[in-house]
């Protein structure tokens, strides 16, 4: 069994023969499945699969070269087509200064749920969500018009817009394949729609102009407002989840769930997929 050791505040894990298996090479390291002796090391928040039989060292999230002209264009592909804006308000305190930085990307961490409109915003936080993968579970007579984001969906943090009372995070869904692209980091998904108005552009013109909206007051029911109350992307200790997606010790019911989510979405894509089994 493999142990984790230290050396200058860095990690790496040993054989219980003391042989270094990996050298300290990494911020943290943390069993991942014991049954296939594995571990998880992260360097930042860039989460590596570790083999403890002869630190193989696995980065899930590597797409070929990253930033060849193919694999944009696949990213792209995913991305773009049927995006749409989805919205989700809260009051829940949030050090969101601390929290969220432009550029991240976040793992939503659990099935969001969002709807594909929005009033005049009552709430001190409003997420502004652009997605071509939400699952609607619209049914004829609901309240709500529900739709869901699969739990280990990706989100860049594309700006944070203050106005009013307000403040208004803008997320964009990405494929898991793209999150550590270099060109992920750069001005690249703020897409132009025309000559003059971006992604970034559109998110904040939705704010200026809901709050001279009426209030959607369906959105304003107790129901809806507990759908809604955690922030995205942050576990109830107000830390953001790991980006190492979630498919190990989940409820039967919810590993059900979530592959009813990626198929009603159209998200079975392998550019998405790590680790998942989607049939």
């Amino acid at each position: 069994m493999a142990t984790i050791y230290y050396s200058e505040e860095k990690a790496g894990l040993k054989a219980d023969n003391g042989d270094i298996i990996t050298q300290p090479l990494f911020d943290t390291i943390e069993p991942f499945y014991e049954e296939a002796s594995l571990h998880v090391g992260y360097i930042n928040r860039h989460p590596f699969i570790i083999r403890d039989s002869d630190g193989g060292i696995i980065d899930l999230f590597k797409y070929g070269e990253d930033d060849s002209k193919a694999n944009i264009e696949s990213i792209m592909n995913w991305v773009l087509p049927g995006l749409q804006l989805f919205y989700r308000d809260t009051d829940t305190p949030l050090d969101v200064t601390n929290t969220f930085s432009i550029g991240d990307v976040v793992r939503a961490g659990f099935f969001i749920d969002v709807s594909p409109y929005a009033g005049k915003p009552m709430h001190r936080y409003r997420y502004i969500i652009a997605s071509s993968h939400a699952a609607s579970l619209v049914m004829p007579g609901d309240r709500y018009p529900l739709h869901v984001l699969h739990y280990n969906s990706y989100l860049k943090v594309m700006d944070i817009y203050e106005k009013g009372n307000v403040t208004q995070i803008f997320l964009l869904h990405i494929p898991a394949k793209a999150i550590f692209s270099p060109w992920v980091g750069s001005s690249l998904l703020n897409i132009s729609f025309n000559e003059e108005q971006t992604v970034v552009d559109i998110a904040r013109k939705s704010l200026d102009t809901k709050l001279g909206f009426p209030v959607r007051e369906l959105l304003e029911e107790e129901e809806w407002l507990d759908r809604t109350a955690w922030h995205v992307g942050v576990d109830k200790e107000g830390h953001l989840f790991s980006l190492l997606p979630q498919v190990i010790g989940l409820p039967a019911e919810s590993a059900a769930m979530g592959k009813a989510i990626r198929k009603m979405s159209n998200d079975t894509d392998d550019i998405n997929l790590i680790l998942e089994d989607v049939e």
